[in-house]
């Protein structure tokens, strides 16, 4: 008899548990939204070593005065309409169009974006947090394959 209520105890605390910790992320989920920010998972490792795939980047809006080298920026992707693009911005040309650059990647992006399409500045890493996001959009469903 007590080894049945020792296991019913056990598995209530781990019921409970769970729920928990899945209320606790839809919060954090849900929560950034509140004051305007944006989380977003990331899909490719444009920003290694800094950002990497899975990591969730939560930006912020900003003013244009924040727009400036250095700072990751969260914006509409020129290229492609239905994406979003966080890259750093590496420099602003004269017309006020900023030119980004993935840290990993070699050269500059060929589209500047305009300062009205930037949705916010990163400065938030949630490391490997977004991981499922990927693996689901990439038909991984389980992280299993490569």
């Amino acid at each position: 008899m007590r080894v049945r209520h020792a296991a019913a105890i056990a598995g209530i605390a781990a019921a409970r548990a769970v729920l928990a910790f899945i209320l606790s992320l839809a919060f954090w989920a849900a929560a950034p939204a509140a004051w305007g920010w944006v989380p977003t998972s990331v899909m490719t490792a444009s920003m290694s070593p800094a950002i990497q795939v899975g990591d969730v980047v939560v930006s912020r809006p900003a003013e244009a005065t924040a727009l400036v080298p250095g700072r990751v920026v969260l914006a509409d992707d020129p290229d492609h309409p239905d994406r979003w693009r966080l890259h750093r911005v590496d420099g602003i040309r004269a017309d006020g169009a900023l030119v980004t650059k993935g840290d990993a990647n070699p050269t500059a992006d060929s589209s500047p974006i305009r300062p009205e399409t930037v949705h916010g500045v990163g400065f938030l890493r949630v490391p490997w947090i977004g991981l499922p996001v990927v693996w689901a959009r990439s038909g991984n469903a389980v992280g299993l394959t490569a």
